[in-house]
């Protein structure tokens, strides 16, 4: 009895020892097999999973709602500028003809053009239209208006009528700055023939001037370009002005033609029907800005230009004698950027 209790203790060792050996081999698979994922917590034997998870986030909507803290602070635009102009006009005249057997007594005369000048006082209104910044120095576009006081003034000469009505007129000469006709003085008429003389007479010849005093309205583009770190500007304009006739204020003068041949025909100043011009105008010039920091504040400037008004305008386009003008002249303007 004593002697199976103890076999069976032995059998009960023997199994326990194999269940410890494969316990010892299988835990350590089993672990590597079965042990919770990375993320996982066992707390009192339940399994709490930890998840990823992903959000997107429209930066866009952030930086919208970012810019509604932001003040916007506009920069004034100084686009308005005012200037008072004087400067002396040069008007250039010439005289033409619609006959091809006659010359205008100017011509004839040697005398090719008049030029007479006139101050031109005028107030010029600016719209800055476009700027920019270039690398060296700044662009800038702007248009022009205004109105202005001018005149058309053209010199010319009249003649004394009375040395035609001699008898047999021969021939009409200028030379040597004395301008003179020879004609044929009849004394008798016998069967031999006629019996006379050649004479010569002198012409007495006077200036005079045609004024026309106008109001200009120009119409421009201005492209000025400002020098780096200066506050001097170049510009040049390009336009067009229309010169209005004053209804009052007119001086007209009875105009002639001639040919060599001692015939003449004068143009009645009645006759001379003037028309209003609407002349190109082109100006090239210099500006200087009295600015502290930028040409875009408000400022005192002056300037210095030249300007032309060409090509040259028929002042009376249905005469056959007229004049064609053009002119130009030299500004000084103080203007006013607001």
């Amino acid at each position: 009895m004593i002697q199976a209790t103890v076999h069976l203790k032995d059998n009960n060792f023997k199994s326990n020892v194999v269940i410890t050996t494969l316990l010892f081999v299988l835990c350590p698979l089993f672990s590597l097999c079965y042990w919770p994922v990375a993320d996982t917590l066992i707390l009192d034997g339940d399994t709490i999973y930890i998840e990823k998870r992903e959000r997107v986030i429209n930066i866009d909507s952030l930086q919208e709602e970012l810019n509604k803290d932001i003040i916007a602070k506009r920069i004034p635009q100084h686009r308005l500028s005012l200037a008072f102009e004087i400067g002396r006009n040069n008007t250039v005249g010439t005289f033409h003809s619609a006959y091809q057997s006659y010359l205008p007594l100017d011509k004839f005369l040697g005398v090719k053009y008049s030029v007479i000048g006139n101050m031109a006082p005028s107030v010029d209104l600016g719209f800055r239209v476009w700027n920019t910044a270039l690398k060296h120095g700044e662009l800038q576009l702007s248009a022009h208006s205004g109105f202005g006081y001018n005149e058309i003034n053209i010199r010319s000469y009249q003649m004394e009528e009375s040395p035609f009505e001699q008898d047999s007129l021969i021939q009409l000469h200028f030379s040597d700055d004395q301008f003179f006709l020879e004609y044929f003085t009849i004394f008798d008429t016998t069967e031999q023939g006629i019996i006379g003389e050649l004479d010569t007479v002198f012409i007495q010849t006077n200036l005079t001037t045609t004024r026309y005093r106008t109001w200009d309205i120009p119409l421009k583009l201005r492209v000025s370009y400002f020098l780096p770190t200066s506050k001097i500007a170049i510009f040049t304009e390009v336009g067009v002005v229309y010169r209005k006739l004053q209804s009052n204020n007119q001086q007209k003068n009875d105009q002639y033609l001639v040919n060599s041949d001692a015939e003449y025909q004068r143009f009645d100043r009645v006759n001379f029907m003037a028309k209003d011009i609407m002349s190109p105008t082109f100006t090239l010039g210099l500006r200087y800005h009295f600015c502290k920091k930028t040409l875009l504040e408000p400022h005192w400037s002056w300037s210095f230009a030249t300007r032309v008004n060409a090509p040259p305008r028929v002042l009376n386009p249905e005469g056959f004698y007229n004049f064609q003008t053009w002119s130009y002249g030299l500004m000084l303007s103080v203007g006013k950027t607001f």
